[in-house]
């Protein structure tokens, strides 16, 4: 009886030891996430800067045109 008792008491300890371990696992793997979703939200603000830089000097030729095509429209249709 105290044989089995001893038993029982090893196998309990190795399934602390295991849900421990489970545990702590489990609370890496949730930093992980945070820091992945994190990096990929940093990532995709850096991208988005990155190419409104480029975007600028284009967007400043389109609206240009678009002024002066409404000024030229104007024009035309005081003649109309």
């Amino acid at each position: 009886m105290e044989e089995r008792l001893n038993n029982l008491e090893e196998r309990i300890k190795k399934l602390e030891r295991k849900e421990k371990r489970r545990t702590i696992l489990a609370g890496i793997k949730v930093v992980i996430v945070i820091i992945l979703v994190s990096l990929l939200a940093y990532g995709g603000y850096y991208l988005y800067n990155k190419i409104m830089e480029v975007y600028e000097p284009y967007k400043e030729i389109v609206d240009k045109y678009n002024e002066t095509d409404k000024t030229i429209k104007g024009i035309k249709d005081l003649f109309k």
